[in-house]
């Protein structure tokens, strides 16, 4: 009755009208479900670029094999073998690459499952068990994508050398891989490339996004914080309160403890309540849902938050009803008025309470969300709660300390979650570390297979053009010419791999853009570096067939086959 006494009639009407929603149990908690899906969704897309790449590579080099046993298989149709058998031969090769690396890539995915989830999992709901153990469905998407990669990406080289021109091979012309006027090879590259910037650009505005937020101006000083609650074995409620207490103090007096304070719930955790505000006429429908928080006296001065009117909440609060609100809260409710003075009741908590000042805003529960209305409550209880403690010098070191104390001054309390202020905001941005270290390392893994398809496709036309760059250096052509050429026709497929990622960019941009803070998805930066970093890497693969060609002596070049 209390709490509902608390709530305006439209509120009330509003709750009342609400419906339940059931949901099948199978699926796990709806809540992380939800926060989780589109993050999943872009991993899910990175690993099917990634498997792009590997199957480019994989056709490149089928594609290669096919066109160097072109001789081979030209025989083998001279006395008589079939098409369709030379087809079966090479399909069941590539399907045999395909299985073998499925079943590996199901070992590995088997692992890094769980080291993702070790990593990645929040504190919080660590009484939450996530299974991820492969099932019959995984076991069957795997297996037939693994099939179908090694058949769609196995058919061309699979045709294109059964279908040589017996009479052309055996009279030494070689097998060329063509689509048109275009080399196959080459298109698989310039895919390559694009790709590759796709995942590179993604990656380095998932690396930005978390930097911003790790170095974002918070509204207060978050260095030298530590937090930690405690439970007790000697009772609940006002029973284990006083024993709280007394180690708030007696942490106070600790060596290199500037301040400390205690708060239920402690930034930067969450919790939510109405409130109505004396002489506030609340619109209909207005969302009056505000961060609640019961905090000790010294609670502002632990964090160093400026106080812009009135003042904090002190130790002589301990038994008051009163808070502070935060400037977003006081500009609000009162407009250009104070709102030193003025009460709030609180839904379903400490009911009426006056407020005595106003602090800045500042974001104490998430980085990366505009900081909320907010308004903290003195307490007489800590617990259950957090204490938060702001020290001299290195937080660890008191983090070394601190069992030893609460074991000494308090047998009947014993130490539960302790970390850094900064560790724990750090768990709210779990999805973007996740974001930023998995598309770190499929960008490197995209990199690398893009630049062993330049070197592929390279060092092949080398091959192919042994004779005549042999007859060019007898004609009196120098190393270096030879190096240009061949780095030449390297940046041609950088520069055509690059045309094509920038418009596949800012497509993929856009479902990107609610995952990003304070970044626009094309960001030329960003997308500049990424290009810089791959044409690094490309010319890089280049250098090494282009510098051995340099290196052709002109009479081996004209006797070889």
């Amino acid at each position: 009755m209390e709490r509902a006494s608390a709530l305006a009639a439209a509120e009330r009407s509003k709750l009342l009208d609400c419906r339940l929603s059931l949901a099948h149990g199978g699926a796990g908690y709806t809540f992380i479900g939800r926060s989780l899906r589109k993050p999943l969704l872009v991993l899910m897309a990175l690993v099917g670029v990634v498997l792009l790449l590997a199957c480019a590579n994989l056709a490149s080099v089928l594609l290669g094999r096919a066109a160097a046993r072109s001789r081979e298989m030209a025989i083998r149709l001279a006395i008589g073998a079939g098409r369709t058998r030379l087809v079966r031969q090479l399909l069941t090769e590539s399907l045999a690459l395909a299985v073998v690396g499925g079943g590996l890539g199901l070992l590995f995915a088997m692992w890094g499952a769980r080291v993702l989830v070790e990593r990645y999992t929040d504190q919080r709901f660590l009484q939450m068990t996530v299974n991820v153990t492969p099932d019959l469905g995984i076991l069957a998407f795997t297996a037939i994508l693994s099939l179908s990669a090694g058949v769609l990406f196995g058919l061309v080289p699979a045709f294109r050398g059964a279908s040589c021109d017996v009479s052309s091979v055996l009279k030494g012309a070689g097998a060329r891989v063509r689509l048109g006027r275009w080399d196959v090879r080459k298109l698989l590259v310039v895919s390559q490339v694009a790709l590759s910037l796709v995942l590179l650009v993604g990656a380095g505005l998932f690396v930005r996004t978390l930097a911003r937020l790790k170095t974002l101006d918070v509204g207060f000083e978050r260095e030298h914080l530590v937090t930690f609650s405690v439970s007790t074995t000697t009772g609940y409620g006002s029973d284990a309160d006083p024993a709280i207490w007394r180690l708030l103090d007696k942490v106070r007096q600790s060596p290199g403890v500037i301040a400390a304070s205690g708060a239920a719930p402690s930034p930067p955790y969450e919790y939510r309540l109405p409130v109505q505000v004396q002489r506030y006429l609340a619109a209909s429908g207005e969302d009056r849902l505000v961060s609640f928080s019961e905090v000790a006296g010294g609670f502002f001065e632990t964090l160093r938050a400026p106080l812009l009117e009135g003042r904090p909440i002190g130790p002589q609060d301990r038994g008051r009803k009163v808070a502070v609100v935060n400037a977003s809260f006081a500009r609000h409710f009162f407009g250009r008025g104070s709102a030193v003075g003025r009460s709030v009741d609180v839904a379903g908590n400490t009911g009426r309470v006056e407020i005595v000042g106003v602090v800045a805003d500042a974001r104490y529960f998430n980085p990366r969300e505009k900081p909320r209305r907010a308004i903290f409550a003195s307490t007489p209880y800590l617990w259950p709660g957090s204490l938060i403690v702001r020290t001299a010098t290195d937080p660890r070191a008191l983090m070394a300390e601190l069992p030893q104390l609460v074991r000494q001054s308090e047998p009947g309390l014993r130490l539960l979650r302790m970390e850094t202020f900064g560790e724990a905001t750090d768990k709210l941005l779990t999805q973007e570390r996740m974001l930023a270290d998995l598309s770190g390392a499929f960008s490197v893994l995209a990199v690398v297979l893009a630049s062993l398809g330049i070197y592929g496709v390279l060092s092949y036309a080398v091959a192919q053009r042994t004779r005549e760059i042999g007859i060019r250096m007898a004609l009196g052509a120098r190393p270096v010419t030879v190096i240009r050429m061949v780095l030449r026709e390297t940046l041609i497929l950088l520069l055509a791999g690059l045309a094509v990622g920038i418009p596949v960019i800012l497509v993929w941009g856009r479902f990107l853009a609610s995952l990003l803070y304070e970044l626009k998805p094309a960001d030329p930066g960003t997308i500049v570096m990424a290009g810089l970093l791959l044409s690094a890497v490309a010319v890089l693969a280049g250098w090494v067939p282009a510098r051995r060609a340099s290196r052709i002596a002109p009479m081996e070049a004209l006797w070889h086959d």
